[in-house]
């Protein structure tokens, strides 16, 4: 293909899945059949870029608008990623999208608070650490 998917947009699912949705390149520009796409990805986590990633995948196509969708899995928990997908068809790959700035949800605290206290009176106080 000649011409990268289009309209790329992104929404987080839960705490490592984020839902990635595009359009395929136009037919004009398709130049064969298009035979899966690769979606590159790269998360920035605690100020640490993280090495870009790429997965192909065959996503679902939605009839009536010819909207393409698939879910990026085990990413980390809210973790800003930079994502971008291709075309690729049996003469090769073709030019990747724009990047699109997803980000996952927050997870669950991983264990309670520990050193918990209420001291009661008149007032009550609650401390602990998280």
């Amino acid at each position: 293909p000649n011409h990268p998917p289009q309209n790329l947009t992104v929404v987080s699912q839960n705490s490592t899945v984020i839902r990635v949705c595009f359009y395929p390149p136009p037919s004009v520009n398709q130049n064969g059949p298009l035979t899966l796409f690769n979606i590159s990805y790269s998360g920035l986590s605690l100020d640490t870029l993280t090495q870009r990633m790429s997965v192909p995948v065959y996503p679902e196509v939605y009839p009536l608008t010819n909207m393409l969708c698939c879910n990026l899995t085990n990413l980390q928990e809210y973790n800003n990623y930079t994502l971008r997908v291709k075309a690729v068809n049996t003469n090769g790959d073709g030019p990747e999208s724009d990047g699109v700035v997803g980000q996952t949800d927050e997870a669950a605290p991983s264990a309670p608070p520990q050193n918990f206290t209420v001291i009661s009176g008149e007032n009550i106080s609650l401390t602990w650490i998280p």
